[in-house]
């Protein structure tokens, strides 16, 4: 039988309890951290939802530490320098996000210009065939 091997540098094997030990914060305030932070902080779980950290999960914990506690940031402070300084990819992914959006609702105005289109033609044909010669109080989104 092999000796067992020490867990990787960076397995996510630490509880909560001893993440509390090492970094010195309440578990409460790790918890809180994780909530506030979520995009910087994202720990694993286990299949029966305990949360597993790394020591790079210690290493972010720290750092907020140090930024809240040493130099006093506001939590709105400490999540703009968390996207700005350490995780460019969150910045990238909420940007990405934005963008599809942006995309998605261009597409959208697209096609409710197109059937505004299409209603103003149909009431136009509806109103030649009536005999009227001017629209009233129709307008389509441009016109003066």
């Amino acid at each position: 039988m092999s000796p067992a091997r020490p867990p990787a540098p960076d397995a996510a094997n630490l509880t909560i309890s001893e993440l509390e030990e090492r970094s010195g914060l309440p578990a409460s305030t790790l918890r809180f951290y994780e909530r506030e932070f979520a995009g910087f902080l994202r720990p694993r779980k286990t299949l029966g939802g305990h949360r597993r950290y790394s020591e790079a999960d210690l290493q972010k914990f720290l750092y907020i530490k140090e930024l809240v506690q040493d130099k006093k940031l506001p939590l709105k402070k400490v999540r703009e320098a968390l996207v700005a300084e350490n995780e460019p990819q969150v910045l990238r992914r909420d940007l990405d996000l934005l963008i599809d959006v942006y995309h998605q609702l261009t597409e959208e105005n697209e096609r409710l210009r197109a059937g505004l289109t299409e209603l103003a033609r149909r009431l136009a044909r509806i109103e030649e065939a009536a005999g009227k010669s001017t629209r009233k109080g129709f307008k389509l989104f441009g016109e003066r």
